[in-house]
C-alpha cells in the first residue's frame, strides 16, 4: 500500500470516530493536546495539498466553511475551518483528501512526500488519542 494510501486510510479512520459522535465534537475541540497535534499536522502539510483540499470541499457547497467558536468551560476556543470540516462531513473531508492526494501526487516533490510519510506517525497519534475520547463517553 503506498504512503497516501496509508495517510488516507488513517484519516478515514480518524473522521468516522469523530463524526460517530456528534457529543464527541467538543471533547475533540476542547482537548488542547489533541488540537495542537491537529495544527502541527496542517501546519506541516504540503501548501499544495492544503490548498487542494479546501478548493474540493469549497466545491461541495457547504454553508459553514467559517472557523466554529467552541466552548471549553469557562473559555471559548476558535476552531479553524478545516478541523470543524473533519468533524461536520467526515465523508466528503475524506472524498476530497483523496481526490487531493491524486491530483497532486506527481506534482509533490521528494521532501513534501518524505513530509507526509514523517507526519504518518502523527495522524496515528491523533487516532488512538481521539479514540481514547471516544472510549470515555
Amino acid at each position: 500500500m503506498s504512503n497516501m494510501r496509508i495517510i488516507l486510510s488513517i484519516l478515514l479512520s480518524i473522521l468516522l470516530v469523530v463524526s460517530s459522535d456528534r457529543g464527541i465534537e467538543e471533547k475533540v475541540f476542547c482537548n488542547q493536546s489533541l488540537m495542537k497535534a491537529m495544527e502541527y499536522i496542517d501546519d506541516k502539510a504540503p501548501p499544495k495539498f492544503k490548498d487542494a483540499h479546501l478548493k474540493c470541499m469549497e466545491s461541495k457547497d457547504k454553508e459553514n466553511l467559517n472557523d466554529l467558536d467552541v466552548q471549553c468551560g469557562k473559555r471559548y476556543t476558535v476552531v479553524q475551518v478545516q478541523f470543524v470540516l473533519a468533524v461536520r462531513y467526515p465523508a466528503e473531508f475524506a472524498s476530497c483528501v483523496a481526490t487531493a492526494l491524486k491530483e497532486l501526487n506527481k506534482e509533490l516533490t521528494k521532501e513534501e512526500k518524505m513530509t507526509i510519510r514523517k507526519l504518518q506517525a502523527e495522524v496515528v497519534k491523533i487516532d488512538k488519542k481521539i479514540r481514547e475520547i471516544k472510549g470515555s463517553t
